[in-house]
């Protein structure tokens, strides 16, 4: 499903979560056993009907677990991912606005 078939959306809700553009999410990548990081860049709803979302990777600067409270001062940018996401793989983590995180 191309991006230039998608309708961009602000929030939406899933699951009782709601999910803004900005937010910090946690999934666990097909790869690999352990919880990931990312921050939400867009929201989609595809022509399906499939709600999704473009992801930037985030990278802690230190150990995190579901224990420790996530900041966004502890992670720094990687990768912006070209495919969306369904949105039922995230977790909200923490409510970021967009502009806390700026690719220089």
């Amino acid at each position: 499903k191309s991006p230039l078939h998608l309708n961009q959306l602000i929030a939406m809700s899933s699951h009782g979560t709601d999910f803004h553009v900005g937010d910090i999410v946690s999934f666990l990548h097909f790869d690999a056993d352990k919880f990931n990081y990312a921050q939400i860049r867009k929201l989609f709803r595809d022509k399906e009907g499939d709600e999704r979302a473009l992801i930037t990777w985030m990278y802690s600067l230190k150990c995190v677990d579901s224990k420790n409270k996530v900041h966004p001062a502890t992670f720094i940018l990687g990768p912006e991912e070209k495919e969306p996401r369904r949105i039922e793989i995230f977790v909200e983590v923490v409510y970021c606005a967009q502009e806390v995180f700026v690719v220089q």
